[in-house]
C-alpha cells in the first residue's frame, strides 16, 4: 500500500514538473514571438547592374528612388541607402530627397562601385572611402557613420580603415554559402551583430566598430533577387523562416535591394522580372512583414540600440 502510495506521489510530482515546464516554455515562446523583431530595409545605390544593363552604364535605378521613397513612406518604414561617391557627386538632388525623408545615408564604397578596394593598405582604403564620406558630409551637412563594401568585398584592412574612420558600423558580411562561394567570407562569420577582431573582419574581437552581418534569407539577403527569380509565395516563406529564427536568437532581420534592379531594362535576362513589377512586389512585402510583427529600423538605431542594451555587440567571444 505504502509502495503505492509513494508511485502515485513520484508520477504526481513528475506530471506536475511536467505540465510546469510546458507551460514555462509557452510562456517564453509566446513572449518570443510577441516581441517586436526589428527589420533593416537598406538599399545600395550604385551603377546598374551590368548583368541586366547588357554592360552599359546606366543609373536608372536612381530614377526610381521617388517611388522607392514613398512606399516606405506609407509603410513608415526608415531605411539606410548606401551610396557610392559617383552617385553622390551626379544625383545630389536625389541624395537630399532620401535625407528629407528621414532615411540614413552611409556609405557604398569609394568613388566608383567596381573600384576594388579589398587588397589596398589601410592607408589607400582610407584614402578611397574618404571620398564618399567627403562628398556625403559635404552635401547634407552630416558624416555618414556606416558602410557597406561593394561587393562584400572586405579584408583586415578595410574594417581597421573604416574604425580609423570613426564609422560605428559596417554591414558588409554575408554569413552564408552564399558569403564563402561568392565573397569568400568564412563560414564561421556570426550571424549577429559582433565586434570584430582587428586581423580577421569575420570573428568576434575587441574592435569598436560594430559588425552587422547581412540575414541569409535564402542565400544572402538580396530581396530583390529572390522576388525576381523565385516570386511572392516562395519569398514569403523563406521570410517566415528568418524572422522566427531572428526571434529565437533576439537578433535583427537585415535584408538589401538595389534600385538599379527596380528599374525598367528592355533587355534584361529571360526569366527575370525587375522594373515596376519588382517594385509592386516590394510592397507587398513590407504589408507581408507587418502582418508577422516587426518593427522597421535603420541600421544606424541598430547600433544604438545595441550600445543601449549591451544585448547585441559581442567582444571577444563568437556565440
Amino acid at each position: 500500500m505504502r509502495i503505492k502510495i509513494t508511485s502515485i506521489l513520484i508520477l504526481t510530482g513528475m506530471l506536475i514538473g511536467l505540465v510546469t515546464g510546458l507551460v514555462y516554455l509557452s510562456s517564453t515562446a509566446y513572449h518570443v514571438l510577441k516581441t517586436p523583431t526589428p527589420v533593416a530595409v537598406s538599399f545600395d545605390v550604385e551603377r546598374d547592374p551590368p548583368a541586366i544593363t547588357r554592360g552599359e552604364i546606366t543609373f536608372k535605378g536612381v530614377g526610381e528612388i521617388p517611388e522607392i521613397l514613398e512606399i516606405l513612406d506609407e509603410h513608415g518604414v526608415k531605411s539606410t541607402f548606401f551610396i557610392t561617391g559617383r552617385v553622390t557627386d551626379n544625383y545630389p538632388q536625389t541624395l537630399n530627397l532620401i535625407s528629407q525623408h528621414g532615411h540614413e545615408l552611409a556609405v557604398h564604397g569609394g568613388y566608383y562601385h567596381d573600384q576594388k578596394i579589398r587588397g589596398l593598405g589601410k592607408e589607400k582604403q582610407i584614402e578611397e572611402i574618404n571620398k564618399t564620406i567627403f562628398l556625403i558630409e559635404n552635401l547634407t551637412g552630416k558624416r555618414p557613420v556606416g558602410y557597406r563594401a561593394p561587393g562584400h568585398q572586405i579584408d583586415s584592412n578595410t574594417i581597421n580603415a573604416l574604425e580609423e574612420l570613426g564609422f560605428r558600423y559596417d554591414s558588409s558580411v554575408v554569413p552564408s554559402l552564399a558569403g564563402f562561394y561568392l565573397y569568400d567570407h568564412k563560414l564561421y562569420a556570426p550571424s549577429f551583430p559582433y565586434n570584430p577582431d582587428y586581423s580577421d573582419p569575420f570573428k568576434g574581437g575587441d574592435m569598436n566598430i560594430l559588425e552587422i552581418p547581412l540575414t541569409p534569407v535564402f542565400l544572402n539577403g538580396n530581396l530583390d533577387s529572390l522576388l525576381a527569380y523565385q516570386g511572392q509565395f516562395i519569398t514569403k516563406l523563406e521570410l517566415i523562416i528568418s524572422v522566427v529564427k531572428c526571434k529565437i536568437y533576439r537578433k535583427p532581420l537585415v535584408i538589401y535591394l538595389h534600385p538599379g534592379l527596380m528599374a525598367d531594362h528592355p533587355n534584361e535576362p529571360s526569366g527575370y522580372r525587375s522594373g515596376k513589377y519588382l517594385i509592386g512586389e516590394f510592397n507587398e512585402i513590407l504589408t507581408f512583414l507587418e502582418r508577422l510583427n516587426v518593427r522597421y529600423v535603420t541600421l544606424e538605431e541598430i547600433v544604438e540600440e545595441a550600445e543601449e542594451t549591451e544585448e547585441i555587440g559581442i567582444k571577444s567571444q563568437d556565440r
